[in-house]
This record gives structure tokens, sequence and C-alpha cells, in this order.
């Protein structure tokens, strides 16, 4: 679906959420909470109507434990949320103080129309949150904000979340899309022009020589901070943002990184095939 800047987005009204994201044990319930005079969303454990912590799976629940405890107390509870979560596979990008009256922001309309995935209109109705099947990577700033007059007092900003990190699900659809559809290259590339540009590297004769083994040994970390692909837990996806963080992340030749591949896939449960790793690296290189 391509959003025109020059009309309104079209908000579809659906309770139920796309059926991944559902199925999932990571729903919260939030209420609005006074902390030193402003106000901030506070997550509450579904099945105990106590504090919930981002970080803490066993303070989360069902799809169906939220939705009953928020219908049963609407003044005490603003809506239902969902926590990413690692192992899942899943993201969720937050634009903010984007959206004036159903109109979106130049700016985020470029964002929008690149994911082809479920998304829907924040709480606050100033900004909007893409859901999306792909890995985000650890250890990478992903919140920044953008050049713009803020929106009834939001900023405009972007930020990128695959963990940790509670987003509140409102129902208020505006893509065509229903569910979750991957969006690894898209997410590769959005992380990859927002966080911050790296200090340029001062080669002497001696790290001249190194830098190239220095390079694949940093591949060769993230790699194992990345973690393993599991059968059954989108796996491919998981596969195919590793050898695209290899080749284009790093920037190393294919040969390189199909040997790191292969290293990296003694871990994965089942491991995949050589011919499954060497069609991820041409993926990867043709992207």
């Amino acid at each position: 679906m391509t959003y025109c800047i020059e009309k309104p987005v079209c908000v579809i009204r659906s309770y139920e959420p796309p059926c991944i994201m559902s199925s999932l044990p990571n729903w919260v319930v939030w209420g609005w909470w006074n902390r030193d005079g402003s106000k901030v969303k506070m997550p509450y454990n579904p099945k105990t109507g106590k504090a919930a912590k981002t970080n803490e799976p066993s303070t989360w629940g069902t799809y169906s434990e939220a939705r009953y405890r928020y219908e049963r107390n609407t003044k005490r509870y603003a809506g239902l949320g969902f926590v990413f979560s690692e192992g899942t596979g899943l993201f969720g990008i937050d634009l903010d103080g984007c959206l004036d009256k159903g109109r979106l922001s130049n700016w985020a309309m470029n964002i929008a129309n690149n994911f082809l995935t479920y998304s829907e209109v924040s709480p606050s109705e100033t900004g909007i949150k893409i859901f999306g099947i792909g890995e985000v990577p650890t250890g990478v700033k992903l919140k920044i904000k953008v050049a713009g007059d803020p929106v009834d007092g939001k900023k405009p900003g972007i930020e990128v979340y695959g963990k940790a990190r509670l987003f509140c699900y409102t129902g208020m659809r505006i893509s065509m899309h229903t569910e979750l559809h991957d969006c690894s290259s898209e997410l590769f590339r959005l992380i990859k022009k927002i966080q911050p540009k790296e200090k340029p590297i001062q080669l002497s004769r001696k790290n001249t020589r190194e830098h190239g083994v220095a390079r694949v040994e940093i591949a060769r970390n993230w790699l194992a901070k990345h973690g393993p692909a599991y059968s059954g837990q989108f796996g491919h996806t998981h596969t195919y943002t590793a050898a695209l963080a290899l080749v284009d992340g790093f920037g190393l030749d294919q040969q390189t990184a199909l040997d790191l591949l292969r290293e990296w896939n003694t871990s994965c449960v089942p491991p995949w095939s050589e011919r499954d790793l060497v069609r991820k690296i041409q993926q990867a290189s043709r992207r």
C-alpha cells in the first residue's frame, strides 16, 4: 500500500491483532501513571493486575488474558500492549510526531511505504507504529530525532526495537496488511541509515595489515551475539539477516562471509545445508 501525503490515511478499526502476535504470550495491559508531573505509560500483568516489566516474561500473559482484564476495568486501563522479546523474530518501528490530522509527514511516509506489513496509529494519534518480522541487531543505537515541527507536542523521531519494549496496541490499522510480513531487508537498510556513524579508523602501517583480520573477528563476535537459528522460530529470517550483516554491514567478500556463516551454522538447530548457506549469501549480495 502506498501512502499519499495529500490524502489522510485511512484508519480501519480492528480489535483482533495479527495472528503471529496473538499467538504469543507477550501481552500486557497498560494505563497512565504520573511520574514527576509527567504522564507515562505503565504496563500491568494481565493475570494479576500488578506492575509488569518489559524484561520479565513471567509478568506478561496471553492476548485473551490481556483483553479480558482490560474489558473488565476500562477505567483503570487505557488499552492493551505487546512486549517485544528475543527469540520471536519480530520488530517494531515507532514513528513519532508524524501524523497531523490524519496526514503523514513526508519523512514518515517514505519509511512506511517501504514496509509492506501491519501498521497502525499510535494511542496519541500523532504517530504510527509498524510491526513486522525481522531481527534487530544488538549493540546499536536505534533512536534518533527527525527535523520538523512537533505535532501536538510530539517531536518527530524514529525508534526501532526488537526486545524489552512495550508497544501499545490500538487496532487502528492504516495499512492494507492484516498480518505481519518479513521485512528483513527493509529493516536492515533503515537501521544502517539511522544508526550513528562510526568514527573512521586511523590506519597506521600496523593496523593496515591487521584491519582485514580485525573486521573478520568483529563479524565473528557479532554472529555469536546474533545467536543460532532454530527451525520453526523464523530460522530463515534469522539466517538471512546474518548473511546480510556479513556482506552488507561488515563489507566482507562472499567467500569470507560464507566461511563465517559455515562456522556459525554448526550451532543452528538443525544446521542448514551447504546449498542453503550459499543461497543466503548470494541473496544478500544481490540486495
